[in-house]
């Protein structure tokens, strides 16, 4: 009777090495497929990145130009506010007097106006306010 057993324990055995061997294929079969899609991926992650540096390089090659015109007009306008400095320095005195002198003339012909207006009024007589010699 232990012939049968051990046969018995032999026959489970080694279903259980097959059972083993099998599974043990199995995952040396999907341990090779995600090692086929990591290489793949960082293949595609070897291109993206040579893609980003060459983007990087042409930004840089780009940069310096930009750079230049930027300076060239950070000149510029530091050229062009000094000289409206300038420009409003020597006219604004000369309009402000010119303003003034507008405003002078323009009040004082508005009360020469009034008061001349106002002589010659119906009813009043157009004197200077002395003796009417008729």
């Amino acid at each position: 009777m232990m012939p049968v057993l051990v046969q018995v324990c032999a026959v489970i055995v080694t279903i259980a090495v097959v059972t083993l061997a099998v599974s043990v294929i199995r995952m040396a079969s999907r341990v090779s497929k995600l090692t086929d899609d990591a290489h793949l991926w960082l293949v595609q992650m070897r291109q993206v990145t040579g893609e980003a540096q060459e983007a990087v390089a042409s930004a840089r090659s780009v940069l310096k130009p930009v750079q230049r015109v930027v300076d060239r007009f950070e000149v510029l306008g530091t050229r062009t506010a000094a000289l409206s400095s300038v420009f409003l320095d020597e006219v604004e005195a000369p309009v402000r007097m010119a303003v003034a002198v507008v405003r002078g003339v323009k009040a004082g012909t508005a009360l020469f106006m009034e008061r001349l207006g106002s002589r010659f009024k119906p009813g009043r007589a157009a004197t200077d306010g002395g003796v009417r010699y008729e």
